[in-house]
Formats: C-alpha cells, structure tokens, sequence
C-alpha cells in the first residue's frame, strides 16, 4: 500500500505512522532486555518462535531477525 500511495504522489501518513510503530517495536525487546539483565556480553539467550507467520518457517522480515542482530552486536550468544 505504501508503494501504491508513493506511485499515486500520495502522503499516505497514518501508514508510515504504523510503520514507524512497528519499526520501534522490533528494538523495543531488545531494550527490555538489556534493561533487565545489564551487560549481555557473554550471555546465552533463546529466541523462540522466530517464524514470521504461524504454522509456517518463513522468515523473511521477521521481527526476530533484528533483536538477534542486536543481541549479537551486545556480545550475547544467541541459541
């Protein structure tokens, strides 16, 4: 919808609001749980239920995706 209302020289604000949204979202856990648990470096963290759409292993454009790079870059070992 986004590249439609682009296409069509349409400001399509409330969409990128909710884009935006979901884009603070994805790093919000990650601050949640840096918060909680202070240095990550050397830690090991499970992520679960990593799929971006239920009963499937697709994951492209997984919100997970994102938490792992940052918990990653923290030094965190990421099972």
């Amino acid at each position: 919808m986004a590249r439609f209302a682009s296409d069509k020289d349409y400001e399509f604000r409330i969409l990128r609001a909710v884009e935006d949204v979901n884009a603070y979202q994805k790093s919000r856990l990650f601050t949640k749980i840096r918060s909680h648990f202070g240095e990550l470096a050397g830690k090991t963290i499970a992520v679960w239920g990593l799929a971006f759409k239920p009963k499937t292993d697709d994951m492209r454009e997984a919100p997970a995706i994102p938490l792992i790079n940052s918990l990653l870059e923290a030094g965190a070992k990421v099972q």
